[in-house]
């Protein structure tokens, strides 16, 4: 796919999220906004359906990046407080409801939810504090061994 027809998917990817959005949709679904885009741009299904499930799969991961945005500044908070985080919250975070993968809005996540975000986000901050770790260490063995200088 060029990056040319990437971004029209895009467009209309966040197109299909604007409709929900501006419709006050609490819970997003990623496979609900590929299943909209895939119908707007093959409507007669005429794609053999090989091809449309693996579009249909790589679309619901760009409809996750397109769910996981950071929240405008601009955005109404819920108290004075919470504007301290603006810029760094995700809008809408994931979470199961009823068996299906959505992105909730953060003001409607439960608190279990939350939780469970929390959980996640610690485990993959340690997973990549770690994995820095280990690729420091790396680096200074390479540079004690004399492998690796400074010159490109």
């Amino acid at each position: 796919m060029s990056e040319t027809q990437s971004e029209q998917v895009m467009q209309i990817l966040r197109d299909e999220y604007a409709r929900l959005d501006d419709s006050g949709e609490i819970n997003i679904k990623p496979a609900l906004l590929a299943a909209r885009t895939k119908a707007r741009i093959d409507p007669d299904d005429q794609s053999p359906t090989l091809i449309g499930y693996c579009a249909v799969l790589e679309m619901r991961q760009m409809a996750r990046s397109i769910c996981r945005q950071k929240s405008p500044t601009d955005e109404v908070t819920i108290s004075s407080q919470t504007e301290l985080f603006d810029g760094q919250l995700q809008r809408r975070y994931p979470a199961t409801r009823d068996g299906e993968e959505g992105y909730v809005l953060r003001d409607h996540l439960t608190l279990a939810e939350r939780r469970t975000i929390e959980v996640r986000m610690s485990t993959a901050a340690m997973s990549l504090a770690r994995h820095v770790d280990a690729f420091r260490a790396e680096t200074e063995v390479l540079v004690a061994r004399g492998d690796l200088s400074d010159a490109a």
